[in-house]
């Protein structure tokens, strides 16, 4: 398994997200709204600059989270894709077995993550990992589309509680509104 051990700068991400042609998403076991809603969002994003992208994860999706994602979950990691993960700070979490090549990039907003991606996007300041991926939309100039944004704003909105839990920064509410 290949990593950096390193925390990347969002430009760095997004330079190499844009080599990337085929790509499938996963995030923690277990997912809530923060998960599914990055999750969604960067599938929609990958997309948006010309990546075959796919969400990934074994568990059924929960019913109400549905709908933060733009197709059908795959079960399994297809063959000839990248695995991208989300909100999900051990590798041990992911919806789907990290292959053993590694998860190209880790997304995420806790503070235990280890840095286990090829590339890592590791922000523990980030009221949700939905933040962060907020962030790649704005480095690399994509509009956030009304279904990327709502996907963004669940995700923040689960993981600070509808706004009352202390890791709520006004930043995240900016980005929100």
């Amino acid at each position: 398994m290949t990593t950096r051990t390193r925390n990347n700068t969002t430009r760095e991400v997004a330079e190499f997200l844009k080599a990337l042609d085929r790509v499938a998403v996963t995030t923690h076991v277990g997912a809530d709204g923060d998960a599914i809603g990055a999750a969604g969002a960067l599938v929609r994003l990958m997309r948006s600059i010309g990546a075959a992208a796919i969400f990934c994860h074994a568990e059924e999706v929960p019913n109400y989270l549905k709908w933060l994602l733009p197709d059908e979950a795959f079960r399994e990691l297809p063959p000839g894709h990248d695995l991208l993960v989300v909100d999900t700070s051990r590798s041990d979490r992911t919806g789907v077995p990290v292959p053993e090549s590694g998860a190209r990039l880790n997304i995420d907003h806790h503070e235990d993550n280890p840095l286990y991606g090829e590339f890592n996007l590791v922000n523990p300041r980030a009221a949700a990992s939905a933040e962060i991926v907020a962030d790649l939309y704005t480095e690399l100039d994509i509009p956030l589309d009304k279904e990327a944004a709502e996907a963004l704003y669940a995700g923040i909105r689960t993981d600070t509680g509808e706004f009352r839990f202390r890791n709520i920064s006004p930043r995240a509410h900016e980005l929100v509104a």
